[in-house]
């Protein structure tokens, strides 16, 4: 009797590892890096798997001195331009959809560190990725154009459209608007660090009198009806080793955007409310951050956004004449 009970513990024991097994290969096969056709600017085309920008998926640019960054899984194409030995080259980014957008991408002494940091010194730029013949490597400079390979995920994040009102009670009207180069925005919820997704988010009011602290607190509307309690970083201390362009996006562009005449960039510090415009149903639904998990699932200690005390008072209706709150 003993000799099969301890036969059954070894079965369901192969079982359980089985089926880990199981879960991590679908994890692995569900975060594919992109594969892509790298074009080099003697014409030379390289099929490459894998694909990075200095080990990240993740490519930065600027439009008008305003900072961009996009996932090389949400883009079609993207376009160089310039000559070899330029510190930026002009871009166009290509998006499935057609639409582009064209701008300057740093390629190397321009994203050193400041020259007051430690260690401070030159940092290029390159691709990654693997070939058929093994390891690829090439620096930015060298390419003409990188072709991603079409991918039915791919999909532009939905524009988010607001109305931003500045300490100084200065109103404008913006579309894309992306906190910090996207649409996540972390907060603080007493000690826990958390994240929220802006396309869920009716409006957000600064607490008035707190433009100089660190970590200013803010309401967060949810279009549910739910409210959050929040603390938004707005420090202007300079990090040690950040370089000038990093220190005065954090510091200046932490909300960037479009107005009708231009771009637009303003710091936490000198927002005193931000109201957002409806998201059509289906873009509401639509999970706009690979790390949000199903509204089924989130809970306060899973360390989502719904973390902040309920409060009844829902955001202002979509279409209503919006105005600076009170002095």
């Amino acid at each position: 009797m003993a000799g099969t009970q301890m036969e059954a513990l070894r079965a369901s024991g192969r079982a359980v590892v089985l089926a880990w097994c199981c879960l991590a290969t679908a994890g692995q096969a569900v975060a594919v890096p992109p594969k892509a056709t790298v074009i080099d600017r003697q014409g030379n085309a390289h099929e490459v798997q894998g694909l990075t920008l200095n080990h990240r998926e993740q490519v930065e640019y600027f439009v008008n001195g305003q900072r961009r960054v996009v996932s090389l899984r949400e883009i079609a194409r993207l376009r160089l331009g310039g000559e070899q030995g330029q510190e930026e080259l002009p871009v166009t980014i290509v998006w499935p959809s057609g639409r582009s957008e064209s701008g300057l991408m740093l390629a190397g002494a321009s994203s050193a560190p400041h020259d007051d940091a430690i260690g401070g010194g030159g940092v290029s730029m390159s691709l990654e990725g693997n070939t058929a013949l093994g390891p690829f490597l090439i620096a930015l400079n060298d390419v003409q154009e990188i072709v991603l390979a079409a991918s039915a995920a791919a999909a532009e994040r939905i524009g988010l459209q607001a109305t931003l009102i500045t300490e100084e009670g200065r109103r404008f009207d913006l579309a894309g608007l992306e906190y910090r180069g996207g649409q996540r925005l972390d907060y603080r919820a007493g000690s826990q660090r958390r994240f929220v997704d802006l396309a869920r988010v009716g409006q957000i009011d600064f607490a008035e009198g707190t433009a100089n602290e660190e970590w200013r607190p803010a309401t967060i509307l949810l279009w549910n009806g739910k409210a959050i309690e929040a603390q938004i970083d707005a420090s202007r201390v300079r990090l040690a080793g950040e370089t000038d362009r990093a220190f005065h996006d954090r510091v200046n562009a932490a909300w960037i955007g479009r107005t009708a005449i231009g771009g637009f960039a303003v710091g936490t510090h000198a927002v005193r409310q931000i109201r957002f415009k409806a998201p059509d149903s289906e873009a509401a639904e639509a999970p706009t951050d690979s790390l949000e998990r199903p509204a089924a699932a989130e809970s306060p200690a899973q360390g989502l956004e719904e973390g902040g005390p309920e409060q009844p008072a829902p955001p202002a209706p979509p279409g209503s004449d919006p105005t600076a709150p009170d002095e």
